[in-house]
């Protein structure tokens, strides 16, 4: 049922009043202008609200939210928070969305694993997002801030927690009690000059002074080390196998059987000599070896009995495993960097990428995986594929017009994760009926970044995505992607080439202006070993609803070479007319 209110008569009887406790005015019924009076009781509603507002999220953009400024109280820690807009969310998942609280510090996180528990993460929640195909509503946004604002009383009062915390006036005594365990309990109170024995009856009882005269246990079951001049002589177990005391009762020393189950005393000649590598076994599970008997190298087996290592690095040379082995699909490699922290887990399936048969390791091949996906179009946007984990990816794509009379137009996107930005390729790209069009570039795309597709509406395109997929770890060339949503009017870096890495790259630059106008884009490549800036192309026009491939070829390959460092630079004649997707494929230096 919904929520009533009062009487009509009621409601009209307020005209001209003010709230009693927070002085919002309703307004006078018939006053002309109206108007005044409106401000004032929006300007208190705000006055009153201003609170309500304390760290709110809101929709700032596609796949990004903003959160209001407001203060956190931490213990002593008044913590103030500054307002933020545009953070990134994840797409196709529920958004968690909270601060987290450490001393007088802040952070805001954005996670997908629910909001974390407050005895472990202290945090003030603030909403829960869900996003899908690259969108999400207002209706989408689930205020947690109650979660906060509203908690269950505990059992402890206010008295007990000051007890508690009154610094040199706590008094934990006074909200519980020790209890003594009543038997095997021979202890010195440090507080009094008496000694709390066993009563020899499941209690206890006080001995008169330090000597024990209350009377010093003499079952096996108590013992007492340690020397002073008014205690007695120690009391130890009998019959207990290898346990000595020495004549002050002050240290014990223990052995434990005899030959290779005993322990080693502290002058064990086994604690200092030099391990000797060689006399260990050389040849371990699935190929594993100790290289040197001189060195900390690491190795694998060469297929031919012999050893393959870099004597004195931890460097690994791998043979495929014979099939005597075993292995399974869960059997994992483990790749280790010199700071000994697992860089990289491999499947054996997936080892199989790194081996040709009967060379030892030599002529590594890359493991690539060819497949089509096909999907029809609507007037949602929607995710036509995503490149999986551990994988990179090339994609051709075709559109079909399925309308026999008519010219339909489609828009395609391309998310990139790692640097937050989706591109569009082309932004109603027309394409004529009973006709089709083929995109002039492929795709390249990283784990995680997504193909999105749409048209003008139902039953008008039928899309087909031709998919190379390589797996990273075996990958000696990489492909990367690099997309710009849109491309400022000065210069700037479009794809840089990393560290330690040769570079070839294709562009594809899209119109993304919803005007009849045609935009342009111009391309310049800086060399840094050479310190110079030259244009490749200098306002190449783009017309409406088009989009622009551009490569050099060399030697039959598509693409411009680059070196570590060098640049893409790239810029539009106006602001939010192109966007920009750079296709690389990179190689180690």
């Amino acid at each position: 049922m919904s929520e009533l209110y009062p009487p009509d008569i009621e409601l009209n009887d307020l005209s001209g009043t003010a709230d009693a406790e927070q002085e919002v005015l309703y307004i006078p019924i018939g006053q002309s202008p109206y108007y005044t009076s409106f401000y004032r009781m929006l300007y208190r509603l705000c006055d009153v609200a201003r609170r309500a507002g304390d760290l709110r999220v809101y929709k700032d953009g596609d796949l990004t939210f903003g959160a209001r400024t407001g203060k956190v109280q931490n213990g002593t820690n008044s913590i103030a928070i500054a307002a933020t807009a545009g953070n990134a969310l994840t797409d196709d998942a529920t958004n968690y969305i909270y601060y987290a609280i450490s001393g007088s510090t802040a952070s805001l996180v954005c996670g997908t694993n629910g909001y974390p528990l407050a005895g472990s993460t202290p945090h003030v929640p603030l909403a829960s997002i869900v996003c899908a195909g690259g969108i999400y509503s207002f209706d989408d946004i689930t205020d947690a801030r109650g979660l906060a604002f509203v908690r269950a009383a505990t059992a402890m009062s206010v008295e007990a927690a000051n007890t508690l915390v009154g610094g040199s006036n706590s008094d934990a005594d006074a909200l519980h009690k020790h209890n003594f365990i009543a038997e095997n309990l021979w202890s010195v109170s440090h507080d009094t000059s008496k000694v709390l024995r066993p009563d020899g009856s499941g209690g206890v009882a006080w001995g008169d002074d330090l000597t024990g005269s209350g009377g010093a246990p003499t079952d096996a079951a108590y013992w007492l080390g340690g020397t002073h001049a008014d205690l007695p002589s120690g009391v130890v177990p009998t019959g207990e196998n290898g346990i000595t005391v020495d004549a002050s009762c002050g240290t014990i020393g223990q052995t434990f059987g005899t030959g290779a189950g005993q322990a080693a005393a502290g002058n064990d000649s086994r604690f200092t000599d030099a391990a000797n590598h060689a006399a260990l076994q050389t040849t371990q599970a699935h190929g594993l070896t100790l290289a040197s008997s001189t060195a900390p190298g690491l190795g694998f087996a060469d297929g031919t009995g012999g050893v393959k290592s870099a004597s004195g690095q931890f460097s690994l040379d791998f043979a495929a495993p014979a099939s005597a082995t075993g292995l399974s699909d869960d059997d994992k490699f483990l790749f280790f960097n010199t700071a000994n922290t697992a860089t990289k887990t491999i499947t054996a399936d997936e080892m199989a990428g790194y081996f040709a048969a009967g060379t030892g390791g030599a002529g590594a091949s890359e493991t690539i995986v060819r497949k089509l996906t096909q999907l029809a179009l609507t007037a949602t946007t929607q995710t036509a594929y995503t490149c999986p984990t551990s994988y990179c990816a090339q994609v051709s794509i075709n559109l079909a017009n399925l309308d026999a009379t008519s010219q339909c137009a489609a828009t395609t996107y391309v998310v990139d994760v790692s640097g937050s930005a989706t591109a569009q390729i082309a932004n109603g790209l027309l394409v004529n009926k009973n006709n089709s069009h083929a995109f002039g570039q492929k795709i390249n795309l990283e784990a995680g970044d997504k193909i999105l597709l749409a048209a003008g509406g139902a039953s008008q395109f039928d899309a087909i995505l031709a998919i190379r997929e390589k797996l990273l770890s075996s990958a000696i060339e990489e492909w990367k992607m690099q997309a710009t949503a849109a491309l400022g009017t000065g210069a700037a870096a479009a794809y840089t080439c990393p560290a330690g890495k040769y570079a070839q790259f294709v562009m594809l630059a899209g119109n993304i202006l919803s005007t009849t106008a045609a935009t342009s884009v111009t391309f310049k490549i800086n060399d840094v070993s050479g310190t110079t800036t030259l244009t490749v192309a200098n306002a190449l026009a783009i017309n409406k609803n088009q989009y622009l491939p551009y490569s050099l070829d060399v030697d039959g390959d598509d693409g411009f070479l680059i070196e570590a460092g060098d640049s893409l630079q790239a810029n539009a004649n106006g602001t939010g007319a192109v966007s920009l997707v750079v296709n690389a494929s990179e190689w180690a230096v």
